[in-house]
């Protein structure tokens, strides 16, 4: 109500020459405001307040209205095309609909497009731009501006020109349960006693999932409990001596070094007797197809002169495809002899992918080492917390795979290739079967 609906009414008071853009995650919804924000500006009061604002009485339907000043307001869809308009202000209330449309990274990306492509460039010369939005997820468009201004803010640590440059953008949060103490409430306390007292805002929280209730109610995109992962499911112990038992290592793959790309992350893990999976390093960075693969190689050549023959595992695509000519040759020149899990299928459903290692956490069958004496378990602690809701997911994609890979690990080598070549036939014959193709099948014979 503020600021979609009086904030545009109160800045054509104040300029009437300026133009606004307001959008929404559909068009109806900045429909509706400038059917309000006009009905504002018609009425007497505030012509009494702001004389020098009229409605154009030639533009005043609320697909897009101006004023008597060459000012006006456009309401907009998300994604849809805004044609022959400036903005001295660009509103964008929601640009999600719901939690299910901000966990899809394919619509993150056609918002985020939709932003740098259409809506950003409307900017006037000093124009500014408001959002108004519920935190469903860490990349969202508001944490994804987020992350690019402490990203650019860095940088200008190292090059201070850069600094003027930077979109700095102020972020207003009001919590309804306050995390911190503030200016006029303590830690704990409600935000407005009066209309949702403390009692009341407790009964909501035990009633909405975890997650949306810190994304509705307290502007956080994930719980700090998590989610999907949760703490009580987190095991830490002191890890095993791997030497004596078989060990593992799963890859998920991200090409580039750029800050706005993917981590690639190396998982390594061994198990016990009684089948506990142990983490034993988690290996994080933006590498090229080179790096990536000097990376693999060095996890395997450490745990490997130690006694142990660790079974590398790949998610098989594109970009498993793209380092594998490279990692052939360097094989070759290190005279390394690996053995790869060829069975890791990409799998688009995160949330799908990532069940076996849900499945194992809840029954205590993942366990990380100290966080006290391994830094690295803090990073992926937070980011089990996180998911789905994260900025990445790299490594629950690795860990998924590792878990994934559990079977298989400590297997023979040879045996690992047979069942591999097994598969194969047992595909082929079914396939020769059901359509009864010719072909010489002598080949299965062995």
């Amino acid at each position: 109500m503020i600021a979609s609906q009086y904030f545009p009414a109160w800045l054509l008071g104040m300029h009437p020459e300026w133009e606004i853009i307001a959008a929404s995650y559909s068009l109806s919804l900045p429909l509706d405001f400038s059917r309000r924000v006009r009905a504002l500006i018609r009425d007497k009061t505030y012509r009494n307040v702001f004389s020098n604002t009229a409605l154009d009485p030639d533009k005043q339907n609320a697909e897009g209205w101006n004023t008597t000043r060459g000012g006006g307001y456009v309401p907009a869809g998300v994604g849809g095309s805004i044609t022959g308009r400036g903005a001295h202000c660009l509103i964008i209330d929601d640009p999600f609909k719901d939690a299910e449309e901000a966990d899809s990274e394919t619509i993150r990306e056609k918002v985020w497009d939709w932003f740098g492509s259409t809506a950003y460039t409307r900017l006037a010369p000093n124009g500014g731009v408001l959002i108004i939005q519920t935190r469903w997820h860490d990349d969202d468009l508001s944490g994804r501006l987020i992350n690019h201004m402490t990203e650019a803010l860095k940088e200008a640590k190292e090059t201070p020109e850069v600094e003027a440059h930077i979109d700095k953008w102020e972020i207003v949060s009001y919590p309804a349960i306050a995390t911190a103490n503030e200016a006029h409430r303590k830690k704990g306390e409600a935000l407005h006693p009066q209309r949702f007292p403390i009692g009341r805002l407790y009964k909501i929280k035990r009633t909405l999932q975890p997650r949306h209730w810190s994304a509705l109610y307290q502007q956080n995109p994930v719980p700090d409990e998590g989610v999907y992962f949760r703490k009580e499911m987190m095991r830490f112990e002191t890890l095993p001596d791997w030497r004596t038992l078989p060990v593992g290592i799963a890859f998920d793959l991200a090409i580039g070094k750029k800050q706005t790309n993917d981590y690639t992350v190396g998982a390594v893990g061994c198990i016990d007797s009684s089948d506990r999976l142990y983490v034993l390093e988690v290996v994080r960075a933006r590498w090229d197809t080179y790096e990536i693969v000097e990376a693999m190689l060095d996890l395997y050549e450490r745990y490997s002169s130690k006694g142990a023959t660790p079974l590398i595992g790949i998610e098989r695509g594109q970009l498993e495809l793209a380092i594998r000519p490279h990692l052939k040759k360097r094989i070759n020149e290190r005279k390394l002899y690996p053995a790869f899990d060829e069975d890791l299928k990409p799998m688009t459903d995160k949330l799908a992918r990532a069940r076996p290692l849900q499945g194992r956490m809840q029954q205590g069958g993942l366990v990380l080492p100290p966080p006290e004496t391994h830094p690295w378990v803090e990073m992926v602690v937070q980011e089990l917390l996180r998911f789905p809701g994260g900025l990445f997911d790299d490594i629950v994609d690795a860990l998924a795979w590792l878990v994934r890979m559990a079977p298989k690990i400590g297997v023979p080598v040879n045996k690992v290739a047979r069942n591999s070549r097994l598969k194969s036939w047992r595909a082929e014959l079914h396939k020769y079967l059901k359509t009864g193709a010719s072909g010489d099948l002598t080949h299965m014979a062995a």
